[in-house]
């Protein structure tokens, strides 16, 4: 349960809270299920903050400083959290589907199982994050940093990964039917062969040529079984 002195303060306003937490740099805010929906928290310190189980539906979220944070199954569905730091913040479980995260700080952040399902990560970046088993279905990762990240069994069918660097990522097991990873950096045939499948996936050509050669059957089109997952828009 939330602190209610720290709620009440954050319902004074951005500025009342930002001032608060200068003045105590070692609380730890304590938000947890809090209803936050529609919020205005844009430029707000939430560093290291308690929102497990937070809704923030629709939250403004823009340029806030999430890092290190508590978001573990957390709603922020739909929020706008352009340009906000949420590097080293823990979101498994959470739910960011249709969220706006372009240029976006996730680096080393937890994103295992998370819904991400339609969000933009365009310029965001995602280095060294885990993303394991998360649903990234048509989710838009163009131009983002996906260096070293960890996308083992993540859903990543119907993606936009076009000029996105790929490189040292772990793909083990991802999910990458009709995905487009036209223009893709450091991406290199070994770890396509690491995929489930990529079936009608875009390929940059001399690596389309690769997989033909080394790995045809990640090409064809999986077995029902594999698809099950996979949920209607």
């Amino acid at each position: 349960m939330a602190n209610q002195k720290h709620l009440d303060i954050l319902e004074q306003g951005v500025e009342a809270w930002n001032e608060w937490r200068e003045q105590d740099h070692g609380i730890v805010p304590d938000l947890d299920g809090v209803n936050l929906q529609k919020a205005c928290l844009t430029k707000a310190n939430l560093i290291r903050a308690n929102l497990r189980d937070a809704l923030l539906i629709e939250a403004h979220l823009r340029d806030t400083d999430l890092s290190k944070a508590d978001l573990i199954r957390a709603d922020l569905s739909k929020a706008d959290l352009i340009r906000a730091d949420l590097s080293k913040a823990n979101l498994s479980g959470a739910n960011l589907s249709e969220a706006n995260l372009s240029r976006a700080n996730l680096s080393e952040a937890n994103l295992s199982r998370a819904d991400l399902r339609d969000a933009d990560f365009t310029t965001a970046s995602l280095s060294r994050a885990n993303l394991i088993e998360a649903d990234l279905m048509w989710a838009n990762l163009s131009d983002t940093d996906l260096m070293r990240a960890h996308l083992g069994r993540a859903n990543l069918s119907e993606a936009n990964l076009s000029g996105a660097n790929l490189s040292e990522a772990n793909l083990s097991g991802a999910n990458l039917r009709e995905a487009n990873l036209e223009g893709t950096l450091n991406l290199t045939v070994e770890q396509l062969g690491m995929t489930k499948t990529l079936y009608k996936a875009e390929l940059p050509p001399h690596l389309l040529k690769d997989v033909e050669v080394k790995y045809p059957h990640l090409l064809e089109e999986p077995p029902p079984e594999a698809q099950s997952k996979e949920q209607p828009k």
